[in-house]
């Protein structure tokens, strides 16, 4: 996106999403970022007619198999990888976040996620960080330095993760101001904002969970005072039009 504004607020989209709704949100949100799902088309009819563009596209993560930890896993990870870029060119979408992942075994490393990248190596490409542990199993991209590792050895971009990052502060013990400050010095080039309930991180069996803002307990006012002018910000809440409308306003309003 060229040219100066104070921010742009984006909606996630799935095949899930109503065409009725995809219509309504189109006109408050600014972009729509698209889940490549690895059975996702550039032809399908959800993704037809758009009033938005599609300015951020996801690679498939592991609930699609997909782990770029893992040197066994490399034919799935190169085909959703393949997707996400195949709808990046079709849209003329600029970002293509992924997750690094899960440290399933002794084999997964971020040495196979910089080898994976460099071969298969896109400017568009941006890591996103995670929260420290998804179902007891611990994920790499957690902590600044880990995030700083990959886009420097990868040449890779920087999408922060606001709820990922208040998971891992608060499992971690964190002062969620000082994790913001460390984070933002990466210069992230992308944003991601949903709530969540952080009382529930160190339940082994808790996964990320995305909520409205207002209805987890992320201290969001910090959260959305931390966003710096000429930002895009995703929202990854549930699809409640009346709530996303107001989510959009609440951060723009700020700026």
């Amino acid at each position: 996106m060229e040219g100066y504004y104070l921010i742009r607020v984006g909606i996630k989209i799935t095949p899930a999403i109503k065409g009725v709704y995809k219509k309504q949100i189109e006109a408050s949100a600014d972009y729509f970022e698209l889940y490549a799902d690895l059975n996702v088309s550039s032809k399908d009819s959800y993704l037809l007619n758009l009033g938005i563009p599609v300015s951020v596209i996801h690679v498939a993560h592991f609930d699609s198999g997909v782990n770029f930890l893992d040197p066994s896993r490399e034919k799935i990870n190169k085909l959703a990888l393949e997707k996400a870029l195949e709808l990046a060119d079709y849209f003329g979408a600029e970002k293509v976040v992924f997750h690094p992942e899960l440290i399933e075994d002794g084999a997964c490393s971020i040495d196979n996620l910089i080898r994976f990248l460099e071969m298969n190596y896109d400017d568009r490409l941006i890591i996103e960080n995670m929260p420290f542990s998804s179902e007891d199993i611990e994920h790499t991209g957690r902590s600044r330095d880990e995030i700083e590792e990959a886009i420097i050895r990868a040449d890779v971009g920087f999408c922060l993760d606001f709820t990922h990052a208040c998971e891992y502060g608060a499992r971690m013990g964190l002062d969620l101001y000082e994790l913001m400050k460390e984070l933002l010095s990466l210069n992230p080039e992308h944003f991601h904002l949903a709530d969540t309930d952080l009382t529930k991180v160190f339940d082994p069996e808790y996964n990320e969970t995305h909520l409205n803002l207002g209805e987890g307990n992320m201290d969001i006012e910090t959260v959305r005072k931390s966003i710096p002018n000429n930002s895009e910000v995703t929202l990854e809440t549930p699809q409640n039009m009346e709530k996303q409308i107001k989510e959009i306003e609440y951060l723009e309003d700020w700026h």
